[in-house]
């Protein structure tokens, strides 16, 4: 089960001040150690979970049509070891405001650099990024590789990098195509979201879940019926400047690990 290699493999590799939210910080509730709040970025209410640890912190990014909820089981555990845990829903899913730009890989990596600095966990921090979120931290190393102890990206290809002109050519990414043509997904898809979703978890995810039936955290499909779905569309869509991520890549000093 690749996720709980992850969850290992994290506990593994990884070993400040500990976590003090900013004053512009509005703290939601706390349940099991986990501190749900919300930060403004630029104008952007950014929604963040918190585990507040040791002196070390790790940064944990969602892919598409998931939010910060999948990192709920794996928090805790970092936390135990010592860690600080920052679990972000990024811009334009979950909880977290749906403007109508800024959704290329180094903008949202801007934005969760200026979380961590909120909240008072930076700058070093160890990053993780699960699907779409892989290449937000690669773009995040990338720019800000003094910043960064450790990199670990799994389940994406990246743009820049062998093999991604193949993968997206290819059958597996047609959704890269087609949420890319403006205006048609999202009338195709209306009133069928939770279903569109359902797919992705259930049909291509190595673990199916067949659990997800109504909308829940998990999938996203709750931000639904309080927002706009082009957002979510937005953040997967390839644009000029995500396939350009690789373009200030030069210098990397940081650990990497690929996890395919």
């Amino acid at each position: 089960m690749r996720f709980y290699f992850l969850v290992a493999l994290m506990l593994g590799t990884f070993a400040g001040i500990p976590a003090v939210p900013a004053a512009n910080d509005t703290i939601i509730d706390t349940s099991h150690s986990i501190i749900d709040g919300k930060s403004d970025v630029d104008g952007v209410a950014y929604h963040y979970l918190l585990a507040q640890g040791g002196p070390k912190t790790v940064v944990l990014l969602h892919g598409w049509g998931t939010t910060s909820y999948m990192w709920r089981h794996v928090m805790p555990q970092l936390a135990t070891q010592g860690y600080t845990v920052l679990a972000p829903d990024l811009r334009g899913l979950g909880d977290t405001a749906k403007p109508l730009a800024g959704y290329d890989k180094a903008s949202i990596a801007e934005d969760i650099r200026k979380l961590v600095s909120n909240l008072g966990i930076g700058p070093l921090v160890n990053l993780v990024g699960h699907d779409m979120g892989g290449m937000v931290v690669y773009a995040y190393a990338a720019k800000y590789a003094n910043d960064v102890e450790t990199l670990a990206i799994m389940d994406v290809p990246l743009p820049g990098i062998e093999p991604w002109d193949d993968l997206i050519q290819g059958p597996r990414t047609w959704h890269f195509r087609f949420h890319s043509v403006r205006d048609v997904p999202e009338m195709l898809i209306a009133g069928r979201e939770l279903e569109y979703l359902k797919w992705f978890h259930n049909a291509e995810g190595v673990n199916s879940l067949p659990s997800i039936t109504k909308p829940t955290k998990f999938t996203d499909a709750h931000m639904l019926s309080q927002g706009r779905f082009e957002p979510a569309l937005n953040t997967i869509a390839p644009s000029p400047k995500t396939l350009k991520l690789t373009d200030y890549s030069r210098s990397r000093s940081c650990r990497c690990r690929f996890l395919p």
